[in-house]
């Protein structure tokens, strides 16, 4: 979650800066516009040009709104603008790579390495990134104006208080949780390979098909595993500091049987109330809490958050997307197979590579996104679990239960009202600090106050926990399925 006005479009919008680099790595020069012209190159880098130009307008007049309620629906209509604005400066990439003649350039100024590379990758996905940061420059105005408001309401409810960021912090802070995290253990894996691929030139083999693909293999099993070291620099962490509320978050992960490399205190620059786990090995995983929610949130509060981030780690969700994955890009090569056929078909000319990947990309995000969603709910359920089996809850010393025993894990108990409502008001108490509606839906997150409901709705028959789990093994049983379909299919070919 972010602070300020970027609600609606934070996680999806991060998620889509993964577009310029595939629309590259799956490039076909075959399917590209030829003859190009500078006058259509010139088009492609004015159409990008020109969306934060129009934003930054859009902005500094909202910014001029004294009215709170005004000035809060302006922001809201101009996040999502640009929003989309964004989305469709990534999107555009394959515009500029099929239509535009940027994609030719870019072959013939990388034509000495071997494709697709990392040089290659960095230089053709530039004028997208660029215009993606530059709409956080256009949006700032409005940003900051909007931040200056809250400090009143955030001083009245005796919140922490803090200026706004300044522009350079406020990009800084967009780069680093945006392509900071998404992009560059994609650009690792590439580096990786383009390193090995030269090492075996210089020692006189010559890389096949299978020499190719077992590069790959490696290379993103090395970045999957060791990424979250990468992460933890480029988001600004250090160990959070012994204590008594280290102190506690150590307890409820050893009840909960959980392993981890450290927990860490995320330097935000407190523009974010939030938190995140990185890392599927224990000896490279870390759980993240911002500065922003240690100083907002009670202990309580804090707790509970992180008891959802250990969610995360006891349901293995990290591996359970690196199936998914696998999955949906042997799933691609099955919606290839009617495209291909009707293509073959058509009174008009088709590129069906070009259609196959739209489709299924777009089918891989909706499935993404809806699979999210549910390991987000799963989390939210473990952490009202953990918070119902708390020792305290019964007035008890921590580590200790009223018979002197280990306290139960939280699995081994249903949501009852006191976890739930443990839970569902840290998630308030969060949505308040970030200045987000709880109403605000997220394409990965669903909407704060769906998820509450949720989970109160639990907590109002004990029957209904068991059957939630029951649920959500029959959907991992889904997506093994799938799995074990596109294991088949590339056995057979």
């Amino acid at each position: 979650m972010a602070r300020g006005i970027d609600v609606h479009f934070w996680h999806v919008a991060r998620l889509a800066l993964l577009l310029p680099l595939l629309f590259y790595l799956t490039y076909e020069p075959q399917y590209a516009r030829r003859p190009v012209s500078w006058a259509q190159m010139m088009l492609f880098f004015a159409v990008l040009l020109a969306l934060p130009l129009v934003g930054r307008a859009l902005a500094n007049r909202i910014a001029r709104i004294d009215s709170e309620t005004v000035l809060h629906r302006a922001s809201v209509r101009l996040n999502r603008l640009l929003g989309m604005a964004r989305m469709a400066a990534l999107l555009w990439t394959s515009a500029g790579l099929y239509v535009f003649g940027y994609g030719d350039w870019v072959s013939h100024v990388v034509s000495r390495f071997a494709q697709p590379s990392l040089a290659g990758a960095v230089l053709a996905t530039l004028p997208a990134y660029g215009t993606w940061l530059l709409l956080y420059w256009a949006q700032y105005p409005a940003e900051r104006t909007l931040r200056e408001q809250a400090i009143l309401i955030h001083l009245e409810a005796a919140f922490p208080v803090r200026a706004p960021p300044t522009l350079v912090e406020y990009l800084v802070y967009q780069l680093r949780t945006g392509p900071g995290v998404i992009l560059l253990p994609v650009l690792a894996v590439l580096l990786l390979r383009d390193v090995t691929h030269l090492g075996l030139k210089l020692a006189g083999v010559a890389p096949n098909v299978y020499v190719e693909s077992a590069l790959y293999t490696v290379s993103a099993l090395a970045v999957f595993v060791l990424s979250p070291v990468l992460v933890t620099r480029v988001l600004q962490t250090r160990s959070l500091p012994p204590g008594e509320l280290r102190d506690r978050l150590s307890r409820l992960a050893g009840r909960a049987n959980v392993k981890f490399r450290d927990v860490l205190l995320w330097d935000t620059g407190n523009a974010a109330c939030n938190a995140l786990v990185a890392g599927i090995v224990h000896r490279f995983r870390y759980v993240m809490l911002s500065d922003l929610l240690i100083e907002s949130l009670p202990d309580e509060a804090i707790e509970a958050v992180f008891a959802h981030e250990l969610g995360h780690i006891v349901h293995r969700h990290i591996a359970w997307y690196g199936v998914f994955l696998f999955s949906s890009l042997v799933v691609l090569g099955w919606v290839a197979v009617p495209i291909e056929w009707m293509a073959r078909r058509a009174p008009f000319a088709i590129y069906p590579d070009v259609i196959t990947g739209v489709v299924s990309l777009g089918a891989a995000m909706l499935a993404f996104g809806a699979l999210s969603r549910l390991f987000e709910r799963q989390a939210d359920v473990f952490a009202a679990r953990a918070m119902q089996s708390h020792p305290e809850a019964a007035g008890e010393p921590a580590g200790v239960d009223q018979g002197g025993r280990t306290p139960s894990q939280p699995l081994a108990v249903p949501v009852g009202v006191r976890g739930a409502s443990a839970f569902s008001n840290a998630l308030r108490r969060v949505a308040y600090v970030n200045n987000m509606p709880l109403e605000a839906w997220t394409f990965t997150h669903g909407s704060i106050a769906g998820r509450i409901r949720s989970v109160e709705s639990l907590a109002a028959d004990p029957t209904l926990t068991p059957r939630f789990d029951v649920s959500m093994r029959r959907t991992r049983a889904v997506v093994v399925v799938i799995m074990l379909a596109a294991a088949a299919t590339l056995a057979l070919h």
